[in-house]
């Protein structure tokens, strides 16, 4: 596999270039919502977005997704696990995320708006564990 793709964000728009020349192979907003934060995985094409939910009525919706060359959901985080709630909170609805921390190995971190550091499987993006930090 050839890496192809960089990544930037400009007026909330992702563009996805080629580093070979430039080219955009997709220029877009990611379910219609402006994207906060975008980060490429290694060895990859695909990148990590983080959807803004404070301006745009994402509350308690799917924010943070994976996204291929061209725009593609490969996958959305969902529902916060039920068997690792910390609160009464936790897991009764779907949570917006306020910021991706780090890529390490095969996980994402990302921090939940109530308060909770998910590790996500990059492949799925299954929520392999959950920790209360706030």
């Amino acid at each position: 596999m050839t890496f192809l793709c960089a990544y930037e964000v400009k007026n909330g728009e992702l563009i996805v270039r080629s580093t070979k020349n430039g080219e955009i192979f997709w220029k877009g907003k990611p379910k219609g919502y402006d994207v906060t934060q975008v980060i490429s995985i290694e060895g990859s094409n695909d990148c990590i977005v983080l959807l803004e939910w404070r301006k745009t009525a994402l509350e308690n919706q799917k924010n943070l997704l994976r996204l291929d060359p061209h725009g593609n959901i490969v996958w959305e985080v969902g529902d916060p696990p039920k068997k690792v709630a910390y609160g009464p909170e936790r897991g009764i609805e779907i949570e917006s995320y306020t910021g991706i921390t780090s890529i390490e190995k095969s996980q994402l971190n990302a921090f939940a708006y109530f308060g909770f550091s998910d590790h996500i499987d990059i492949e799925t993006g299954a929520i392999i564990k959950s920790e209360f930090v706030k």
